[in-house]
C-alpha cells in the first residue's frame, strides 16, 4: 500500500505562511573566482511560501535540491554564491510548487592581502553573504538577487583625539597647528562592516568590491599578523585618519557609489557599521539602507 503525502493532508487551520523551510544547512562549496580558489564552509537557508490548504512542505526535497545543485547543476566550483542562491531558489519553486522562493547564503572566506610597511603576504578572512528570492507572475519567474560582505577594521575617535591635542598643546606650549599634525593618542576600537546590494538577475555586484569599500571607509584595514615596522604604520595610519561609526557608514556608502556609479536605482542597499568599543562597555552603531536612486539623490545633494 503506497502511503499518502502527510504534507498533503488538511492542515489543522487554513493559514497561508510566508516563509517555510529548512535553516543552517552546512555544505563545502569549491568558489574559483579571479583564479584563486577558496574552500567555503557555506550555511545555507531555504525557504518557499506554504498555502493555506497544504499542512506542510517536502523539507527533505529542499535537502536534496541543495546537494543536487551543488553537486551537479554548478559543477564542482562556482564562481559566484549568488548564482547558486540563484539556482536553488528558481528550482525550489518548480520542486515545491510554490509561488516564492528564498534562498540565503552565508560562508567565511579568505583573500590575499599585503602587508602595508614590510609588504608581507597574508590571508585574511571576511563573511559572504548571499540572498536571492525568486517569485513568479504568471508563467514568468522574476529573481532578485543580493551580495554582500562582511569585514572588520581599525577605527580611531576624533573626539579623544582631539581632546588630547588640546592637552598636549595647552601642557607644552605647543603651536596648535603643529599638533594637529601629529598622530597622538586616542582610544581605538574594531568596527565590523556589513555591505549588501540587491539587485535585479541581470546586474551584478563584486563581492571583493565591497571588502575593499568597507575597509577603505575605515581608519585602518585590520592584518592578522604584524612585525613591529607593520604595526607603527597601521597605528600611524590610523590615527591620521580617525572616524565616528557614522563617518565609517558614510564613507562606505560613498565607495559603493564610486566604484558602481552606474548601478540601477532600483537597486537596494543595506549598510551597517558596529564599533566594539575600548574604554566603553556598549558597542556604537549606524545604518543607511534604502534605493540606490535615493541614495544618489543624497549624494547630489538633491535628498530632501
Amino acid at each position: 500500500m503506497k502511503l499518502k503525502d502527510t504534507q498533503e493532508s488538511e492542515p489543522p487551520v487554513y493559514i497561508e505562511l510566508n516563509r517555510v523551510g529548512v535553516k543552517g544547512v552546512k555544505k563545502t562549496i569549491i568558489r574559483k573566482k579571479d583564479g584563486r580558489y577558496n574552500v567555503l564552509l557555506a550555511t545555507i537557508d531555504v525557504f518557499i511560501d506554504l498555502p493555506p490548504h497544504k499542512k506542510g512542505i517536502h523539507m527533505s526535497r529542499n535537502l536534496e535540491l541543495v546537494n543536487e545543485i551543488i553537486e551537479k547543476a554548478v559543477g564542482p566550483e562556482v564562481e559566484d554564491i549568488e548564482l547558486l542562491a540563484i539556482e536553488i531558489a528558481k528550482n525550489s519553486l518548480k520542486r515545491q510548487e510554490a509561488k516564492r522562493a528564498e534562498v540565503e547564503i552565508h560562508a567565511d572566506y579568505s583573500l590575499p592581502r599585503t602587508t602595508p610597511s614590510l609588504k608581507t603576504q597574508t590571508q585574511e578572512k571576511y563573511e559572504l553573504v548571499s540572498k536571492a528570492v525568486a517569485w513568479k507572475e504568471g508563467d514568468e519567474v522574476k529573481v532578485r538577487r543580493s551580495i554582500g560582505a562582511i569585514a572588520e577594521g581599525l577605527t580611531v575617535c576624533p573626539c579623544s583625539m582631539e581632546s588630547v591635542q588640546h592637552y598636549v598643546s595647552e601642557r607644552f606650549s605647543i603651536d596648535p597647528k603643529v599638533v594637529e599634525k601629529l598622530p597622538l593618542a586616542s582610544h581605538n576600537q574594531r568596527g565590523r562592516g556589513t555591505l549588501i546590494v540587491e539587485t535585479d538577475e541581470d546586474e551584478r555586484v563584486e563581492a571583493n568590491d565591497l571588502v575593499d569599500i568597507i575597509e577603505g571607509a575605515m581608519s585602518s584595514p585590520l592584518y592578522e599578523v604584524l612585525k613591529r615596522k607593520d604595526e607603527l604604520k597601521v597605528v600611524v595610519d590610523a590615527h591620521n585618519k580617525p572616524r565616528f561609526v557614522e563617518d565609517v557608514l558614510r564613507m562606505m556608502i560613498k565607495g559603493l557609489s564610486e566604484k558602481y556609479p552606474d548601478l540601477s536605482d532600483n537597486a537596494y542597499v543595506i549598510a551597517r557599521q558596529e564599533n566594539f568599543e575600548s574604554i566603553h562597555r556598549h558597542n556604537t552603531y549606524a545604518e543607511k539602507t534604502g534605493f540606490y536612486g535615493d541614495i544618489k539623490k543624497e549624494l547630489n545633494g538633491n535628498g530632501e
